[in-house]
């Protein structure tokens, strides 16, 4: 990286976007060069919620697509710093999605992991994300999970409504054998749990998850006690003994 691309990234960091733009005009700069960390200008831009910024650097010609050295991209900066606005410009520009980074999280795990205090764009972007046509709803994840474990285990009814309606073969065992409802019973979210079971003909009220563990005892190892008086008054077992 020489002076002017260096003076280039300062410029994002500190968001002086007339001067970047004066910057780009002069020509002669390679506007796609990464730092020591592996980010292109639009990390940046992004990580800042700079949309005006972003926006114009990919005007000029900067790599929508580019990854960091942590595999990721933009979005996954915008969607990790609540920035609805630069996520929409980027599905706008089509950039591409289903990008797993280093820690085994693509873009819409990192949205449902986002902290509750933003939860108007928490929301925003879980809906823009599962609505990209170009998003694979229905991939495998790490430790054969999918995105309705996600979505129960997160306790986000918008999604996993919308997974179990339009994928019901996801209600699947993961790696564990973990189904999606295991974890919303396992985190007390009793909404999500009321979801499967209304969504899920039949669905075995003693199902076996990891260690041979029912629903209930799963309920009963994080004292959540709401959840266990749902499950027992859909009859669960509750003497039923592990087989070990």
């Amino acid at each position: 990286m020489n002076s002017k691309e260096a003076y280039l990234h300062h410029l994002v960091i500190t968001c002086d976007n007339e001067s970047v733009k004066r910057l780009l005009e002069n020509g002669d700069i390679n506007i796609n060069v990464r730092d020591e960390k592996g980010n292109h200008v639009i990390h940046k831009a992004t990580k800042k919620r700079n949309v005006e910024l972003l926006k114009l650097l990919l005007e000029a010609g900067a790599n929508i697509n580019s990854v960091n050295f942590e595999l990721n991209s933009a979005l996954h900066v915008a969607i990790e710093n609540h920035a609805v606005d630069c996520v929409k410009l980027l599905l706008e520009k089509n950039i591409i999605v289903n990008i797993i980074n280093s820690k085994e999280e693509s873009e819409l795990i990192i949205a449902l992991k986002l902290s509750e205090v933003f939860r108007r764009e928490k929301d925003e972007i879980i809906k823009l994300l599962s609505n990209f046509e170009a998003y694979d709803l229905k991939m495998e994840l790490s430790g054969r999970k999918n995105y309705l474990h996600y979505a129960c285990w997160k306790g986000n009814h918008f999604l996993a409504t919308k997974l179990i309606t339009e994928y019901p073969e996801l209600h699947a065992r993961d790696y564990l054998n973990d189904y999606p409802i295991h974890f919303a019973v396992w985190c007390g979210h009793n909404s999500v749990a009321n979801l499967m079971f209304e969504r899920i003909p039949k669905l075995n009220i003693n199902l076996l998850g990891a260690y041979n563990w029912t629903m209930l005892l799963w309920a009963a190892s994080r004292t959540q006690l709401a959840t266990i008086e749902l499950l027992v008054s859909k009859g669960a077992n509750c003497n039923f003994k592990r087989k070990d």
